[in-house]
C-alpha cells in the first residue's frame, strides 16, 4: 500500500544526507561480488563522509561510482507507486550475468506526500521477507521474489534483481487484454501457489518471522486505510467526489454491520499473532516477463516492505478484488480472462494452504471491503461504475459477516472451500 496515508504527520524529516555511505562503498570497491550481504557503517573504512543524494539519479550514479554496481551511463526512475524512489540501473559491467539492476531507497516518508510519515525501516522487513521466500521457493516455480544483492542499511538503499524493462505489472497486463485463456490459467494456478506457500511457511516457522512482530506500522496503516474508513465512505465524509456528492445509499442495518466489521477487523488486524503474510498482494505488485514467443515465464512478486504478521484471509481477498475490477471496469478484454484467473487462484491456494471457514470468511469480507475503499478512489472507473462498486461491496461486507459454511462454499471466493 505505497500511497497509504498515515494517522500521523511526518515532522522534522531527516534531510537527504546521511554518514558512512560512500565509506561503506568504498569497503565494496574492490570485490568482484558482493553478493547477498547487508553493509553497515561498521564495515566502512575510518574516511566517513556525507553520501549522494539517493532521490535523485545522479545522486544514485555518484553512490555506485568504483562499485561492482557502477553505472556511469544510463539510469532511470521507474513508474509505478508513490512510497520509495526505485531506479532501473543499467551497469558498467555485468554482475553475474545481470546487465541491468533496481536500486530502491527509502526514506521515513511518502515520496509523493512527503508530509505523511512512513518508517524507513519497512526497508529492513522487506528485505528480510525477500530472503526469507528465496530462501526455499523452488527455482522451477513461475512466480519468483528478486534476489537482493546488497542492503545499505545506513541510507536505506537495496540492490535488487530486476524483472527487465519490457515486465510489466499483472494489473496493466490484465488491462491490456494481456493472457489467454490459457495464460490466465497459467497465472491464476502461479499466484494462487504462491501465496498458499508463503502462508504455509510462514505458519510452520513463526519463529522465523518473529522480526515481523515489530512492524506495528503496517497493521496500523493497513487497518486504519480499510476498516478505518468504511463508515464514512457510507457517510458522505469519504472526501471522494464519486461517493459523496450525493452520499451512498444504504439503510441503517447496513450501516450498522459496516461499522461493527470495521471495529472487529482492526482490533483483528492490529492483534494478530499466528500468521505471516506478504501485506500488499494485489496485480500491482506482480511483474509479468514473457519468453520471445510470448509465453509466461516469470511473475515477480515485489514491494514487500508492508510484510508483517497478519490475517491470510485479508489478502486473498485483496487480490481477488482486484481481478475482479478487471472484469467490472475492462469487460471488453477481461470479462472471461478474470474469471479463470480467480478459479486458478483460489484452487492453487488451497493446494498449499487449506482454507480454514475463517480465512474464506475474512477474505470474502475483505473482497467487498476492497472494493468500497480502493474501487472508487484509484481512477479505475467513472463515477456511476465506481458507485455501483462501492455498494456491490458493501453488499458482499454484509453476505460474509453473516455467512455459515454453506454460504462461503457458494459466494465469490467459494473455490478456496473445495473438497470442504
Amino acid at each position: 500500500m505505497a500511497s497509504v496515508p498515515s494517522a500521523r504527520s511526518a515532522e522534522n524529516h531527516p534531510g537527504n544526507t546521511s554518514i558512512g555511505a560512500s565509506a561503506i562503498v568504498d569497503a565494496e570497491r574492490n570485490t568482484s561480488a558482493v553478493g547477498d550481504s547487508t553493509l553497515s557503517s561498521t564495515q566502512a573504512s575510518a574516511d566517513w563522509v556525507v553520501s549522494p543524494d539517493l532521490t535523485t539519479e545522479q545522486g544514485v550514479r555518484t553512490y555506485l561510482a568504483g562499485t561492482p554496481f557502477a553505472a556511469s551511463g544510463r539510469i532511470e526512475t521507474v513508474s509505478g507507486g508513490s512510497a520509495n524512489y526505485v531506479y532501473r540501473i543499467w551497469l558498467d559491467t555485468p554482475f553475474e550475468g545481470r546487465k541491468t539492476l533496481i536500486l530502491k531507497h527509502t526514506k521515513p516518508y511518502v515520496r509523493e506526500f512527503k508530509h505523511v510519515a512512513f518508517t524507513d525501516e519497512r526497508q529492513v522487513f522487506e528485505v528480510e521477507a525477500l530472503r526469507r521466500v528465496a530462501s526455499w521457493l523452488p527455482k522451477e516455480s513461475i512466480a519468483q521474489v528478486p534476489q537482493v544483492h546488497l542492503f545499505d542499511k545506513d541510507v536505506h538503499a537495496v540492490i535488487m534483481d530486476d524483472a527487465g524493462e519490457h515486465s510489466v505489472t499483472l494489473k496493466e497486463f490484465m488491462k491490456r487484454g494481456g493472457p489467454s485463456i490459457e495464460m490466465a490459467a497459467e497465472i491464476g494456478k502461479a499466484v494462487g501457489e504462491f501465496l498458499g506457500s508463503v502462508h504455509a511457511w510462514g505458519t510452520a516457522n513463526l519463529a522465523e518471522c518473529k522480526l515481523f512482530e515489530g512492524h506495528t506500522e503496517g497493521k496500523t496503516l493497513g487497518a486504519a486505510y480499510y476498516y478505518g474508513r468504511l463508515v464514512p465512505f457510507f457517510s458522505g465524509q469519504s472526501g471522494e467526489p464519486k461517493l459523496d456528492d450525493p452520499p451512498l445509499p444504504v439503510d441503517d442495518a447496513t450501516l450498522d454491520i459496516l461499522k461493527r466489521v470495521g471495529e472487529e477487523t482492526t482490533q483483528a488486524m492490529v492483534s494478530a499473532n499466528d500468521h505471516w503474510v506478504q501485506g500488499d498482494f494485489w496485480p500491482g505488485n506482480m511483474l509479468v516477463v514473457l519468453d520471445d514467443n510470448g509465453k509466461l515465464e516469470k511473475i515477480f512478486v515485489v514491494d514487500w516492505e508492508m510484510s508483517r504478521i497478519g490475517l491470510p484471509g485479508i489478502e486473498v481477498g485483496q487480490f481477488a478484488a482486484e481481478i475482479y475490477f478487471c472484469e467490472k471496469f475492462h469487460p471488453e478484454v477481461c470479462k472471461e480472462t478474470s474469471k479463470v484467473v480467480l478459479d486458478n487462484y483460489f484452487a492453487g491456494y488451497s493446494t498449499k494452504f487449506p482454507a480454514t471457514e475463517d480465512i474464506a470468511r475474512r477474505a470474502l469480507v475483505h473482497f467487498g471491503t476492497h472494493l468500497v475503499i480502493v474501487g472508487p478512489t484509484v481512477g479505475w472507473g467513472p463515477k456511476e461504475i465506481s458507485r455501483e462498486v462501492a455498494l456491490e461491496g458493501a453488499k458482499v461486507i454484509v453476505e460474509g459477516y453473516q455467512a455459515d459454511l454453506d454460504a462461503l462454499k457458494r459466494s465469490r471466493v467459494g473455490g478456496l472451500l473445495n473438497g470442504r
